[in-house]
């Protein structure tokens, strides 16, 4: 075989070889990401999971302790405006106080667990309203500001009264991860009317650390540590 016929040989089978380990390296790339959404997703499961029996214990639909539809790494807690909130207004009522008093005690008992809080991103509080509340204004802009406003208030004093009954490790566990964040008509349930009680709501939304569940799905356990 000639010099050049031999070195095109070489430079071929070095073009294979290099195919050969971009295909492995693309794959076991693929994998990893496949691992780690499954270890999130069940971080999640686990999570929701204990939401549910906690809270179910006090009395809490658990229908309205769910996976996030938009999120597969969230899990949202919905609680109707009506049991937090007269009607326009943003100041919870006594009644309100003590749900939030009831059932954010038992929230930070999951999520502030050791096992739990480095798997926790996230805890936002969720504002909505419906598109029809302000009369005479319905579909204007006037209304739809002044929805926005309404809801990011009442998502404040959520997140006020929230932190009132916690002391100690709890209450600065959930103040890291709690947020306020008023969505007034823009997140309507679409298989709802607009002016739907439905739609006037507050949700806590928990999220899943992204990064902690690629350490789990790489060996780690969750706190660091291999």
């Amino acid at each position: 075989m000639s010099r050049s016929g031999s070195g095109g040989h070489l430079a071929s089978t070095f073009t294979d070889l290099m195919t050969s380990l971009m295909v492995i390296f693309i794959l076991l790339f693929v994998a990893n990401l496949n691992n780690a959404a499954g270890a999130r997703r069940q971080i999640q499961k686990s999570l929701l999971a204990e939401l549910r029996s906690e809270l179910g214990q006090a009395g809490m639909d658990v229908s309205s302790i769910r996976e996030d539809p938009k999120d597969p790494y969230a899990i949202v807690i919905i609680l109707p405006d009506s049991s937090l909130f007269d009607r326009g207004q943003w100041q919870l009522r006594p009644s309100g106080e003590r749900v939030l008093q009831t059932l954010v005690p038992r929230v930070s008992r999951v999520l502030c667990a050791p096992a739990k809080r480095k798997r926790v991103e996230s805890l936002v509080v969720e504002g909505h309203t419906d598109a029809t509340f302000v009369t005479g204004l319905e579909g204007t802009e006037q209304a739809r500001d002044f929805n926005m406003v309404l809801s990011q208030k009442r998502s404040i004093d959520v997140v006020r009264a929230s932190l009132a009954p916690l002391e100690g490790e709890r209450r600065g566990c959930i103040r890291s991860l709690m947020s306020a964040s008023g969505r007034g008509q823009e997140e309507l349930l679409p298989e709802e009317e607009a002016d739907s009680e439905r739609q006037r709501r507050v949700v806590l939304k928990i999220r899943v650390k992204e990064d902690v569940a690629q350490e789990l799905a790489a060996g780690g356990n969750g706190d660091g540590r291999r």
